[in-house]
């Protein structure tokens, strides 16, 4: 997990551990127009992008949950083409594993590359969709990589950034009307 997967997995499972992927980092790479923005307001989306590194979470599930549980994180990662299932080697603290991910899906119509983080701000700060807004999303993810100690500088400058914006929209909000 390196997205809401990580502060929302939806599934149950029996034990989740900090893991690191080599090969693919943490990006927005994927514009939402449903669960986390609208056709006029394009929200982003996480995924796991190829180059470099992330740590995230990997999560264990019990035998005796395996057919049901994986049923309903495959319904929810593969309703849209936007991800490609892969099983590739994790380290652990308990060493290499091999696990079930969920990568970038370049020829996804819905896969926009790496967008400058001005246009990453506006988009976030801007958009909101059935599921809530692109910020709480960015902000929940954060909040969760800091919980567990995991550093990410891009998403925690995006966080400053989008938190800035919308703090600087909402005094222009409130500030009083001339006659």
């Amino acid at each position: 997990a390196y997205g809401s997967l990580m502060w929302n997995p939806a599934f149950h499972y029996a034990e989740e551990q900090i893991a690191r992927l080599h090969g693919y980092h943490r990006a927005f790479c994927h514009h939402t127009q449903v669960a986390r923005g609208t056709a006029e307001y394009p929200g982003l989306m996480a995924g796991l992008d190829r180059g470099g590194s992330c740590s995230g979470l990997a999560y264990r599930i019990a035998p005796a949950d395996l057919e049901a549980e994986t049923r309903i994180l495959w319904n929810r990662e593969t309703a849209l083409p936007v991800y490609k299932v892969r099983v590739l080697k994790i380290s652990t603290d308990q060493g290499p594993r091999r696990a079930v991910t969920f990568v970038a899906n370049r020829d996804s119509e819905h896969y926009v590359g790496r967008l400058p983080v001005d246009e990453q701000v506006e988009r976030i700060s801007r958009a909101s969709g059935r599921l809530g807004s692109n910020a709480e999303y960015l902000f929940r993810l954060v909040d969760r990589l800091k919980e567990l100690g995991i550093a990410d500088r891009h998403f925690a400058q995006l966080r400053r950034h989008v938190a800035a914006k919308l703090e600087k929209g909402s005094e222009s909000d409130s500030s009083p009307q001339k006659s």
